[in-house]
C-alpha cells in the first residue's frame, strides 16, 4: 500500500533460512527427538542460505521511533526520535531512562549502555561509524548535541559519548544519509550550503577535522541514501532526484568518490523512482552487489519492492516486485533482510494479495537470483511492474510485526541492520510475534537463538475424525504454519491421555500463513467396538509443537 507524502523513512548509508508410521509411545518419541540436529526450513537445500531465527530476544525499548542503527563490535548505536528507553518487558512509562534521540545497547544482552548517553535536541536520521570504530557519526535535523551547537551532523566518541570537538561542520538544512569511506564522510540530504560553502545536496568532509572537501557533485532533489561498494571507487546515491551533476539519473546514480564525476549506473534505466511521491529509500552493498529498496505513492515511480545490481556496472541482477513500499535492506551471509509493508509478493511465489489485506512487514530473500530461474510472473492491476525479470528466492522467515502509531503512518520497521550473529530491526512497532517490544528488536542465528518459536495456527487446525471402514479412522485437518520453518511434521495421536498417547500416523509438508491446505491421516489399526480419542500434534524441526484439542469417534 502506498504511503502518504509525509513519509519520513530513515535513509541510510551502508557498506560493505507423506509417510505413515507405526504406533510409537509418546515418551519414546520425546526421548529420541534431536532438536540439535534440526535445520531451519529456510535452508531446505545446500543452495539456499540459513536465515536468523524468528525468536525475538530481550532488547531495550524506546518510546518513539528508530530511524537508523549501526553496529561496532559488541555495541549497537541507535538514533531516531525518542525521549526515553526502558528494559525489555517493561510497559510504557515503567523503568524509563532518559535518552534524547540517541542511545547504545549491548549486542549480546540487549541491555542499554548506561554510561553512553549523549543527547540530540531533534531527531537523528542516519548513523555510521568511522573505519576504526572509534567515532560515531550521527546526522539529522538537530542543531545541538550535548548542549553544544552542532548543525545537523556531529561525531561522538564511541566509548564515552563525548562530542568530538574537532568535528564541527555546519549544514543549512537536513542531512539524511551518511557513508564513511577511509578518511572521508560522504553526506546527502536537502542542504545547499556546508560551513558557508555551496554544496547542492551532496558533500564530503574530513573524518578527523570536519573540513569541507572539494568533492561537490550535485543533485536536483533530496538525497536519501548512499553506499560505497567495496572494491570500487564509486559512491552510489539514491533518493527523490532526477539528475546528478545536471545529467539524467532518475532516483539513483553513481559518482566517483575522488572527483565527484558522474559514473555509469545501468539500474536507473529500468528502475525510475523520483519526485515527492516516489524514491529510492535505501542502498546497501556487499562484496559484489548493491541492494536497493523503493516506494511509490504517486508521480514518477515504478518500484515498491527491492533489487540487486552489480557493484561494478549497475546492471540489474534481479528485481523482486513485491507490492507494498520497502524502506531498508541489509545483506548478511547470503540473505537480504528487508523492512517493508509487503502485501503482495505473489509474482515471485511469496505472500499474495489477500482479503483483508495482510502485510508481511519483514522478509528475507537470497542475495543471488533464485537458482530455479524464477521470474516476476505478473503485474498487479493498477501498478507498474517488472514481469519477466529475474527474481531472488523469498525465504521462509515470517516474523509478525505490529504497526505502530508514533509517526501516524501505520508502519512497523523502518530500518534493518546486523552482523554474522544478530539481526536488528528498528522502527515504531509496539509488538513482535505478539509480544510487547517497542521500537527495537534483536534476532539471532540459530546457533545463538533459543529456537523456541512454536508453530502457529492452533485455533484453525480444525481436526475432525470419522469412521473410514472396519478398524480404520480418517482424520482431516488444516495445516499450521511456522515463522521460521516451512517444513512441519503432523502426528495423529490416539489415546485418552496425552502422556500415554501413541502416534498412529504422521506426515510432513510445507506451509506458510497464506498457504495452509487441508491434509488427512488414517489410523489403520483403530480399536474396533470402542470410542477412540485423537489429537493432532504439529512439530517444527527443533521439536517445538502445538497439540490440538481432543476429538472422539466410535470405531466399528
Amino acid at each position: 500500500m502506498p504511503l502518504p507524502s509525509r513519509w519520513r523513512a530513515p535513509l541510510r548509508a551502508r557498506g560493505p533460512r507423506t509417510a505413515a508410521t507405526i504406533a510409537v509411545p509418546l515418551t519414546l518419541l520425546t526421548l529420541f527427538a534431536s532438536p540439535g540436529t534440526a535445520r531451519a526450513d529456510t535452508a531446505p537445500t545446500a543452495d539456499v542460505p540459513l536465515t536468523v531465527s524468528a525468536d525475538v530476544l530481550p532488547t531495550v525499548q524506546v518510546d518513539g521511533v528508530v530511524w537508523d542503527q549501526v553496529i561496532v563490535g559488541n555495541t549497537a548505536y541507535v538514533t531516531g526520535e525518542f525521549s526515553s528507553a526502558r528494559p525489555a518487558g517493561a510497559a510504557p512509562g515503567k523503568n524509563e531512562t532518559p535518552r534524547a534521540n540517541i542511545l547504545a545497547f549491548d549486542l549480546t544482552t540487549g541491555v542499554l549502555k548506561s554510561s553512553w548517553k549523549p543527547s540530540l535536541n531533534a531527531q537523528g536520521l542516519a548513523i555510521a561509524a568511522s573505519g576504526d570504530g572509534r567515532r560515531i557519526v550521527v546526522a539529522g535535523d538537530f542543531t545541538a548535541v550535548n548542549g553544544t551547537v552542532r548543525s545537523r551532523i556531529a561525531e561522538l566518541d564511541a566509548d564515552t559519548g563525548a562530542l568530538v570537538t574537532s568535528f564541527s561542520p555546519s549544514f543549512n538544512a537536513r542531512v539524511r544519509a551518511v557513508a564513511v569511506s577511509g578518511g572521508t564522510v560522504y553526506v546527502g540530504g536537502i542542504f545547499t550550503t556546508v560551513s558557508g560553502k555551496s554544496r547542492t545536496r551532496l558533500a564530503a568532509l574530513s573524518v578527523t577535522s570536519g573540513a569541507v572537501l572539494d568533492w561537490a557533485p550535485t543533485a536536483n532533489a533530496e538525497v536519501l541514501t548512499m553506499t560505497a561498494p567495496a572494491g570500487t571507487d564509486k559512491l552510489v546515491v539514491g533518493g527523490r532526484f532526477s539528475t546528478l551533476n545536471e545529467a539524467s539519473a532518475v532516483g539513483m546514480g553513481a559518482v566517483d568518490r575522488r572527483s565527484g564525476a558522474t559514473l555509469s549506473w545501468k539500474a536507473n534505466a529500468t528502475i525510475r523512482n523520483s519526485g515527492t511521491g516516489a524514491a529510492i529509500t535505501s542502498l546497501s552493498s556487499d562484496d559484489s552487489q548493491v541492494y536497493g529498496t523503493g516506494y511509490v505513492y504517486r508521480g514518477n515511480g515504478n518500484l515498491e519492492g527491492h533489487f540487486a545490481a552489480s557493484s561494478a556496472t549497475g546492471k540489474i541482477t534481479w528485481i523482486n516486485d513485491c507490492k507494498g513500499d520497502s524502506y531498508d535492506a541489509v545483506p548478511l551471509s547470503g540473505v537480504l533482510y528487508v523492512a517493508s509493508h509487503a502485501h503482495d509478493c505473489g509474482m515471485i511465489q511469496g505472500n499474495p494479495e489477500v482479503t483483508p489485506r495482510t502485510h508481511q512487514r519483514a522478509t528475507a530473500t537470497t542475495t543471488e537470483a533464485a537458482a530455479d530461474g524464477r521470474v516476476n510472473t505478473y503485474v498487479p492491476l493498477g501498478y507498474p511492474g517488472f514481469k519477466g525479470w529475474r527474481a531472488s528466492e523469498l525465504l521462509h522467515w515470517l516474523p509478525t510485526l505490529a504497526a505502530g502509531s508514533y509517526t501516524g503512518q501505520n508502519q512497523a520497521a523502518w530500518t534493518v541492520t546486523g552482523n554474522d550473529r544478530y539481526l536488528l530491526l528498528g522502527g515504531e512497532f509496539p509488538k513482535i510475534n505478539g509480544v510487547a517490544q517497542q521500537g527495537l528488536a534483536r534476532l539471532a542465528v540459530t546457533s545463538v537463538a533459543p529456537n523456541q518459536a512454536r508453530p502457529q495456527g492452533y485455533s484453525d487446525l480444525g481436526l475432525s475424525v470419522r469412521q473410514a471402514g472396519r478398524g480404520r479412522v480418517r482424520a482431516t485437518f488444516t495445516t499450521a504454519w511456522d515463522r521460521d520453518n516451512r517444513h512441519l511434521t503432523y502426528e495423529l495421536l490416539r489415546g485418552d491421555r496425552y502422556s500415554t498417547a501413541v502416534v498412529v500416523a504422521s506426515t510432513s509438508t510445507d506451509s506458510a500463513w497464506w498457504d495452509r491446505p487441508r491434509q488427512s491421516l488414517t489410523d489403520t489399526d483403530a480399536p474396533s467396538g470402542s470410542t477412540a480419542s485423537y489429537r493432532l500434534r504439529v512439530k517444527d524441526p527443533f521439536g517445538n509443537n502445538i497439540v490440538s484439542p481432543t476429538v472422539t469417534v466410535r470405531v466399528r
